[in-house]
């Protein structure tokens, strides 16, 4: 063989190689988007469900107040009715 054959013969392996290198890196790639397609939707549901519990605890936070509010009021109610009580015992003992 010639050197001219010789040279077509190691072009012709190399493509051989690269080709099947070719092969290789586009399969690897699509398994790589694979993993990208899923992490990524992964991380859709996690920020579905962040937005979620974000909401759920500003309802808690409001829920919160509602409650401490309604305390507030049933407080002061009391204190009323105590006063006015206080009130009727001083009347009857300045009464007497």
């Amino acid at each position: 063989m010639d050197v001219l054959g010789l040279k077509i013969a190691e072009v012709g392996a190399g493509i051989n190689q690269l080709l099947s290198k070719i092969k290789l890196l586009e399969n690897e790639n699509r398994i790589l988007k694979k993993e990208l397609e899923a992490i990524q939707n992964q991380n859709h549901q996690y920020v579905v469900k962040m937005k979620e519990m974000e909401e759920e605890n500003e309802l808690l936070i409001i829920a919160k107040r509602i409650n401490n509010d309604q305390e507030t009021t049933d407080i002061k109610e009391r204190i009323d009715e105590l006063v006015r009580e206080i009130d009727q015992c001083i009347s009857l003992l300045s009464e007497t």
